[in-house]
C-alpha cells in the first residue's frame, strides 16, 4: 500500500469534487480511496505530495507517436507539401528501430505531461507492433495502436496479426485498425473494403480511426468526386458507429455533425495543428451541443511540436472564439 499525503486530489466524480490536504491511497496498481488526508493513519510507506495537484490522466486521442524526431521539420508547410516532402520519405526509410525510439519519445513526453493514455492513428504496417506494445507497456502508459490497412491488404492475415495481438492480456496495449480512405486526387474508393472492416472490426471488438473532412481540400474532393460530403461518403461506407473515431472534422457541416450524433460516431479535435496547418476550424460547441462525444488530441510534434494536452484545452476554448 502507497499513501500520497498532503495532495490536492481533482476528481471526477458526480459532484466533480476537488480535495484539498487530501490523501490518495494506492493499493498495487489501484487507487481504492481518496479522502481528508487527517482521515488517513500514518504509514510507512508514504509520500508527502505538499503543493502538488493529482488529476485524472488525460487521454490524447489523436497522436501520431512515431513523429517526435520530426518535430520542427514541417513548419510553413500546408498539407499535400507536408506528407511528400516530410511524412512519405520518413515512414520508406526509417527502420523499425528508430520508430520504436520516435514512439517511446512521445510516450515519455506524454506521460511528463500528465497524458497516460494515447490513440495512435495510421501506425505503420512495417512497424513491429510487438515491439511498440512492450515498449508502451514497459513505460506505462496506455496506447491504442491503429494499424493503417487499405483495400490491397490480405484480409485473413490482418485478421490474425490483430487476434494475436489480443491475445497478450497483461500488455497496456490495444490493437485498432486505422482506415485507408479516398482524401486526394488519384484515390480510388473500395465499397467492398469498407464493408469488410466495418464488418471484421465488430467482430474483433476494436475501434476503426481515420482522418475525416480534415482539410479543405479532401472535403472539396469528397463532393467533387462523389457528390457527397465526408460524413454522407462515410454514412453510405458503413464507417461510421460507435466504434469509429474520426479525427479533425474542421470543415464539418451541420448536417454532417447530425449524421456523426445519430450513429453514436466520435470526433478527435486537434486545435494546436489545425491552427498550424491552416486547415479550418471546427465548432465545436455546435458539436458538442448535437451531443456527439469530442475528444482532444494533439496530432503530434511534427505539426503541433509537442504532446501538451493542457495546450489543447487552452487552444480549443479560444479557437471558437476567432
Amino acid at each position: 500500500m502507497t499513501l500520497l499525503r498532503n495532495v490536492t486530489a481533482v476528481t471526477l466524480n458526480e459532484r466533480r469534487e476537488i480535495v484539498d490536504d487530501a490523501a490518495i491511497k494506492i493499493d498495487g496498481t489501484t487507487i481504492s480511496s481518496i479522502g481528508k488526508a487527517s482521515e488517513y493513519p500514518s504509514s510507512e510507506d508514504e509520500l508527502d505530495c505538499n503543493g502538488l495537484v493529482a488529476i485524472p490522466g488525460l487521454i490524447d486521442t489523436h497522436s501520431h507517436a512515431d513523429q517526435s524526431l520530426l518535430r520542427g521539420l514541417g513548419d510553413q508547410m500546408h498539407w499535400v507539401p507536408f506528407l511528400e516532402k516530410i511524412v512519405d520519405p520518413y515512414l520508406t526509410r526509417r527502420s523499425q528501430a528508430l520508430s520504436i525510439l520516435a514512439n517511446q519519445l512521445s510516450m515519455v513526453e506524454m506521460l511528463k505531461g500528465g497524458t497516460t493514455s494515447f490513440v495512435s492513428p495510421n501506425t505503420d504496417p512495417s512497424d513491429n507492433i510487438d515491439a511498440l506494445i512492450d515498449a508502451a507497456t514497459k513505460i506505462g502508459i496506455r496506447a491504442t495502436f491503429c494499424r493503417f490497412t487499405s483495400a490491397d491488404d490480405n484480409w485473413p492475415e490482418t485478421r490474425s496479426l490483430v487476434k494475436d495481438w489480443q491475445s497478450n492480456k497483461g500488455s497496456l496495449a490495444n490493437i485498432w485498425l486505422g482506415v485507408d480512405i479516398p482524401r486526394v486526387s488519384g484515390d480510388k474508393s473500395h465499397p467492398e473494403f469498407y464493408q469488410r472492416v466495418k464488418r471484421e472490426s465488430e467482430r474483433l471488438e476494436i475501434g476503426l480511426v481515420y482522418h475525416f473532412c480534415s482539410e479543405y481540400e479532401d472535403a472539396a474532393f469528397m463532393v467533387n468526386e462523389f457528390s457527397q460530403t465526408p460524413g454522407e461518403w462515410s454514412l453510405s461506407n458503413n464507417l461510421l458507429g460507435t466504434n469509429v473515431i474520426l479525427i479533425n472534422g474542421c470543415q464539418v457541416t451541420a448536417r454532417e455533425t447530425e449524421i456523426l450524433a445519430e450513429t453514436g460516431t466520435h470526433l478527435s479535435h486537434s486545435p494546436v495543428a489545425n491552427m498550424k496547418m491552416a486547415t479550418g476550424v471546427l465548432p465545436a460547441a455546435d458539436v458538442l451541443h448535437a451531443g456527439v462525444n469530442l475528444g482532444l488530441g494533439t496530432d503530434g510534434a511534427l505539426n503541433n511540436n509537442s504532446y501538451d494536452m493542457f495546450l489543447e484545452m487552452k487552444c480549443a476554448c479560444l479557437l471558437q472564439s476567432s
